[in-house]
């Protein structure tokens, strides 16, 4: 009762559903393999009590889905791959916080918010070593 939760609420920021699904497929060549590695993650949507009191229901945070994808080669214990982590640049609210600068009862209280990282394309080189 202190605390204002009450049994069967939503947690603080935690989604009732996530899932992700990974693909790779390889094809043998002349020299070494070539592979495309797609990955989709879904994240449901939560409740964020950061700001907003439990009493009054928090806020809703919207689900999202992110999509990864690798293209490489492989050749002996070499790999190379081009990749790009949130392929449609999805700005999903990971996280809220109330500022610790502002007085917590002030009305003029402004969240901060944490997104996912914007799309991200780089090149990938591993050297994979024998035990």
């Amino acid at each position: 009762g202190a605390t204002g939760f009450v049994a069967g609420q939503a947690l603080n920021g935690v989604p009732k559903t996530t899932a992700s699904v990974l693909a790779d497929y390889s094809m043998p060549t002349s020299f070494g393999s070539v592979f495309i590695r797609p990955q989709y993650s879904f994240t449901g949507r939560s409740v964020s009590y950061s700001v907003v009191a439990v009493q009054d229901g928090g806020r809703p945070r919207a689900s999202y889905s992110m999509v990864d994808l690798h293209v490489g080669g492989t050749n002996g214990p070499w790999e190379a791959s081009k990749f790009a982590q949130n392929l449609f640049d999805v700005r999903a609210n990971l996280g809220d916080e109330q500022s610790e600068v502002i007085e917590l009862q002030s009305p003029t209280v402004r969240p901060r918010y944490m997104i996912a990282q914007p799309r991200t394309i780089g090149i990938e080189l591993k050297y994979r070593f024998n035990p």
